[in-house]
């Protein structure tokens, strides 16, 4: 019960196979009131706790019942919320659980499109799945927590670096790279990364590596393809909405490009002045005037 009331107590310190250490997550319910329940359920038995901040600003555990349960074991931690509040409860909420490998079941979202919320439309993902593109933020995720990748912090050179530009390119698109507990440093509050050599090695040397394969899985989506006139639409649907597809395209087309059948897929259209006779029958019609 201490490590819910005091600062400085944790179970998991030392390990990178579990997520947490920092001791802070399990008080922050202190963040926003004065009090909060803990359900504890062992052997067919709730045990309930009240954690409270007492009058001298020192944190305490308080049992308030024992009763048998069905419940399987595990922790209960109960927060009051505000009505007014609640809106941005489940705000918070989305944009944390959507990162979650195995999402947690949510109550009382009745009414809301929560599926739809926690979900991002993947355009492209490595084949061992350590990395998306998802048309949103760049993040670096670590035990299930997200932190924005800060382009300045990188210290990435725009104007000189044909490599830098291209990693900028990737983090305009919106790279969502996961990462190993331990393999990035984070600040204190878990809010953002600490970048350290290590933390800045790491993720140059990660989008390093998925510029070198951006081209590769490009080129795979459009072999089931089974015509050019297929591959050109798949071309627009990837590269032709807005800054991201913009984003992409300069990356691909900067490494190796896409083929489809051995021709390089280089836009949307076709261009048939290039065309000879023998090659294809062009039809065109026109709507007369009037009609």
């Amino acid at each position: 019960s201490q490590v819910y009331a005091m600062y400085g107590e944790s179970t998991n310190g030392g390990t990178n196979d579990q997520i947490g250490q920092l001791v802070l997550v399990c008080k922050s319910a202190f963040a926003y009131g004065d009090n909060f329940i803990i359900n504890s359920y062992v052997k067919g038995t709730k045990t309930s706790y009240n954690a409270f901040i007492d009058p001298s600003q020192v944190g305490r555990i308080s049992k308030l019942s024992e009763e048998k349960s069905k419940e399987s074991c595990g922790i209960e931690i109960v927060i009051p919320v505000k009505m007014d509040d609640v809106d941005e409860f489940y705000t918070k909420a989305v944009n944390l659980f959507k990162y979650f490998k195995i999402c947690p079941t949510i109550k009382g979202a009745s009414g809301r499109n929560l599926e739809d919320d926690l979900s991002e439309k993947i355009v492209i993902e490595s084949n061992d799945k350590s990395w998306q593109l998802t048309d949103g933020n760049a993040v670096a995720i670590m035990g299930n927590i997200a932190y924005e990748i800060d382009n300045y912090a990188l210290n990435l050179s725009w104007s000189s670096d044909a490599t830098d530009r291209l990693l900028y390119e990737l983090l305009n698109a919106g790279i969502r790279l996961h990462c190993k507990i331990g393999e990035l440093d984070i600040a204190a509050s878990r809010e953002a990364l600490q970048y350290t050599d290590q933390t800045k090695g790491v993720l140059i040397n990660r989008l390093k590596d998925c510029i070198k394969e951006l081209p590769d899985l490009f080129t795979e989506r459009f072999k089931v393809c089974k015509t050019l006139w297929e591959a050109k639409l798949l071309y627009k649907d990837f590269f032709s909405h807005g800054g991201f597809g913009s984003h992409v395209k300069n990356i691909v087309e900067k490494r190796k490009g896409v083929f489809w059948n051995g021709i390089a897929v280089t836009d949307s259209h076709f261009t048939f002045t290039h065309f000879k006779s023998e090659d294809a029958k062009v039809i065109r019609f026109a709507k007369k005037h009037g009609y």
